[in-house]
């Protein structure tokens, strides 16, 4: 009996192997689309990790807290709200770091409530972790929810107020080097009329005096409004970002400074010194 070989078609060989990798449209979409839901599902485990019920309010009083002991509250829900988050997310690729999204979302949460505390938040971190990028993220948000007249931005030189489309804390509250001049009231409650939230980037040059005259300043700027202008930064919802490692203040003592610290024990302070830490 006669053996017969076989050869192989190297033609029907090419043509099996294209066959079997190729992907077609649909399977991309289909896999886009899980995908997408997957990170919507990560996105609402994580705006859920950060309600906590109104049993467990507690009150924060000092003005620099880690944003891990911010007050978060449960509230109603806005479908439209969380697409609009959820879309931020996304476009900022905030779930690629954690702080970051956990920082948005922090503000997010606090911005979606009805007639919340008072927020006194504190995002620290060194130069490069992405601060700067967690400030345009906000700012994003308050311009889809057509609020961007109620946030405000500043920081204590000019330079580091252009770098995130902000202006200097010394002319938001008209702050003069001349001591004897007096502000113009009326323009000073021009500019914080609406205004309900505050970011202040470089807080590590910011030093206790003039923190105090900042939180001053506010509560005479919300003069009209009796319950705001009582309020340390006169009800305003701030939240401080930088890194008390960095820059100090030129001239003053920093907010935490031991000078400051240790003073505290030997006398009993006015106002002046102490409303910043209060």
């Amino acid at each position: 009996m006669r053996g017969v070989s076989h050869e192989a078609n190297p033609n029907v060989e090419d043509r099996d192997m294209e066959a079997a990798l190729q992907v077609t449209q649909e399977d991309i979409a289909v896999h886009n689309a899980i995908m997408q839901r997957k990170r919507k599902r990560a996105l609402a485990e994580e705006y859920d990790d950060l309600i906590e019920p109104a049993s467990s309010k507690r009150r924060i009083d000092a003005p620099f807290v880690d944003i891990g002991t911010v007050p978060i509250y449960a509230g109603t829900k806005s479908s439209t709200y969380e697409r609009i988050l959820v879309s931020i997310v996304s476009e900022m690729n905030l779930e690629s770091n954690k702080e970051q999204l956990e920082a948005f979302l922090t503000v997010a949460k606090h911005v979606g409530e009805r007639d919340p505390d008072q927020l006194l938040m504190f995002v620290s971190g060194v130069g490069g972790t992405g601060k700067s990028h967690v400030i345009k993220s906000i700012v994003k948000l308050f311009e889809r929810i057509n609020r961007r007249r109620s946030l405000l931005i500043g920081a204590p030189t000019g330079s580091a107020a252009i770098l995130i489309g902000g202006s200097t804390l010394h002319s938001l509250i008209l702050e003069s080097p001349n001591a004897d001049a007096k502000k113009n009231v009326s323009k000073l409650t021009r500019i914080w009329k609406g205004v309900l939230y505050l970011i202040i980037d470089e807080v590590s040059m910011i030093s206790a005096k003039f923190l105090s005259k900042l939180s001053e300043a506010l509560k005479q700027a919300m003069g009209d409004n009796p319950r705001r202008s009582s309020q340390i930064f006169g009800g305003v919802h701030v939240i401080f970002m930088g890194d008390f490692c960095q820059l100090k203040p030129a001239i003053d003592k920093p907010v935490f400074s031991s000078e400051i610290a240790s003073g505290l024990v030997d006398f009993t302070p006015g106002e002046a010194e102490i409303s910043a830490l209060n």
